[in-house]
């Protein structure tokens, strides 16, 4: 966050008032806002396929509208050591101007590790 100068260097009144006000207000009026927001999906324009577990998820499209497409995102969360593995669904030859379509076979879709305890499909546009 940006503070003015007029407050920084201001009178110890307007340092007190100002840093209250940025400090203070602004952030728990939009906590506030964020905390009573409806639940809002992204909108996608392919549709997104995700399965949790309390040991990770894999997330995927298949159909992937756009360039560079990574087809599914794999993780496996930490067990306390902070060092969670992940996996991503394209190939390490592609260049940035990949195009994308539909999965390709050879990008099979991992099982999400764990037992699955949700599984979320978000519509895409397409």
């Amino acid at each position: 966050m940006r503070i003015p100068r007029d407050v920084r260097a201001g009178s110890p009144s307007l340092d007190r008032v100002g840093l209250w006000i940025l400090h203070s207000q602004l952030p728990a009026a939009e906590l506030r806002k964020v905390e009573m927001a409806p639940l809002e999906w992204p909108v996608l324009l392919d549709t997104l396929s995700v399965r949790r577990s309390q040991a990770g998820h894999v997330a995927w499209f298949d159909t992937f509208t756009g360039l560079c497409p990574s087809y599914f995102a794999w993780a496996e969360y930490s067990r306390g050591d902070l060092t969670g593995t992940e996996r991503y669904g394209a190939h390490s030859d592609w260049r940035k101007d990949h195009p994308g379509g539909p999965r390709p076979a050879d990008l099979a879709v991992p099982e999400a590790p764990g037992e699955v305890t949700e599984t979320v499909v978000i519509p895409g546009r397409i």
